[in-house]
């Protein structure tokens, strides 16, 4: 996180960011038990995964994350940070990039991210029967935003928008 101090507000690049990645559903992990599948279509390995943490200045003070409205499962209706799927090849942070685009439609004109992930965490589904049905390794992008950046719900986002601390609180 030092890192990306230098090229982050001060009042963006604190511990709440971090309590938020926390709170939302991308670092943490929902279960330790070691049941695997045994037939289906269950993955084999852990998948690498982005979460991109954009936040923002708002016009009263605050300091407002983007967050979505996940459209499909894992997690559909809940909401979350921007992220999904590395591609082979691809960086983490490009892979975050590409995220954004596609599920805020905003690009690295609204946003500047930190040229370096800033940790890891593990997203853990198991199904009714206590096998991993979904189970993303996923590193955090962290970045700050234009104040008159403007997302757009796309791809597999049912809405977003941006929220403050307390906000997420209700």
């Amino acid at each position: 996180m030092r890192m990306c101090v230098g090229l982050l507000a001060p009042a963006v690049a604190s511990r709440p960011a971090c309590a938020l990645l926390l709170r939302m559903g991308s670092a943490r992990t929902i279960s330790t038990s070691k049941a695997t599948p045994t037939s289906g279509s269950y993955p084999a390995y852990p998948r690498g995964a982005v979460s991109v943490c954009i936040a923002r200045p708002s016009d009263s003070g605050d300091v407002e994350y983007l967050l979505v409205q996940r459209g499909k499962e894992p997690g559909k209706g809940k909401w979350s940070l921007c992220g999904g799927s590395i591609s082979l090849g691809e960086t983490t942070v490009a892979a975050g990039l590409r995220e954004l685009q596609e599920e805020a439609s905003l690009s690295a004109d609204d946003v500047r991210v930190c040229p370096k992930t800033f940790g890891a965490s593990d997203a853990i589904y198991r199904d009714e029967s206590g096998a991993v049905a979904f189970h993303y390794v996923i590193q955090h992008v962290y970045g700050i935003a234009r104040r008159d950046a403007a997302p757009v719900a796309c791809d597999d986002a049912a809405d977003v928008g941006w929220f403050s601390l307390p906000q997420q609180h209700r």
